[in-house]
């Protein structure tokens, strides 16, 4: 499928990532990926709180869209260091200004 191919209304729907107030998938949830053919959603620490919840999930999310033209995109809210959304399962990585720093202090020390 190419995007050439949508209708209007569904590429208006692939440029719509939604979040999710719930641990479970809602039927407005549904609606939005059923009838609206959003492109995504975005998941927060709220709807999930195991690793297994969050693959359980996202397996549903991917069913419920198994009818539609193209896959959602599914994000997680996850900025590492102080903001982690991710299951306790899954490590918490520092946040992307303290990857920055370390990778100029290497490549400082290098050119010195």
């Amino acid at each position: 499928m190419r995007i050439e191919e949508l209708t209007v209304e569904e590429k208006v729907g692939q440029m719509i990532i939604i979040g999710m107030d719930t641990n479970y998938v809602t039927d407005r949830v549904k609606t939005m990926i059923k009838k609206y053919k959003i492109g995504g959603i975005i998941l927060y620490r709220k709807n999930f709180a195991t690793y297994q919840n969050m693959i359980e999930l996202i397996k549903e999310l991917k069913k419920i869209n198994q009818g539609n033209k193209f896959p959602l995109f599914i994000a997680i809210d996850q900025e590492g260091g102080r903001v982690n959304r991710m299951p306790p399962e899954i490590k918490n990585l520092p946040s992307a200004n303290k990857i920055a720093r370390k990778r100029r202090k290497r490549v400082h020390n290098k050119i010195s």
